[in-house]
């Protein structure tokens, strides 16, 4: 289940890179350096992508056959340019211009994010809240009210993908 969980966040990962890449080329939107493109362009497709996945759920189409469609109709609205300008940004990352420490440090947090996100969450507030309220929207096929947890109509937006 976690190479499962790892295989999926990293195709949202570059899904959502991929889409936030597209949307601000439509927009003629142009940034100085390759990094900053991909920052933008990453948390704009998050935004993106965490928006319909809370429009599925609104529709009651919360349920794996939609959300690949979903994510496979906008793979096809993707044009090859795009995959090919997101390859310079993979570059970027790589040749991050700064000091040795400051990539060092960089690199230290993304491993440590990455070891966290492999041990069971053990907090009360993860298990009741961040964890369990969207599997019950997943097992539900939708977002809705659940009467026994309040924290259910709280937003969500982050924690459903």
């Amino acid at each position: 289940p976690q190479i499962q969980s790892i295989l999926t966040a990293s195709i949202v990962f570059f899904f959502s890179a991929f889409l936030g890449r597209r949307v601000l080329a439509a927009g003629g939107f142009r940034f100085e350096r390759e990094l900053e493109s991909f920052s933008f362009s990453l948390c704009l497709g998050f935004g993106l992508v965490g928006y319909g996945v809370f429009i599925l759920g609104l529709l009651g189409l919360l349920r794996i056959v939609e959300v690949t469609f979903l994510i496979l109709a906008v793979l096809i609205f993707l044009d090859p340019e795009s995959l090919k300008i997101f390859r310079g940004d993979l570059r970027a990352i790589i040749r991050f211009p700064g000091s040795g420490i400051l990539q060092a440090v960089l690199l230290a947090v993304a491993l440590l994010g990455i070891v966290q996100s492999l041990v069971p969450s053990t907090a009360h507030d993860a298990l009741c809240y961040h964890l369990d309220i969207p599997k019950r929207f997943v097992q539900m096929g939708r977002i809705a009210f659940i009467p026994y947890a309040v924290n259910s109509i709280f937003p969500l937006l982050f924690h459903i993908k």
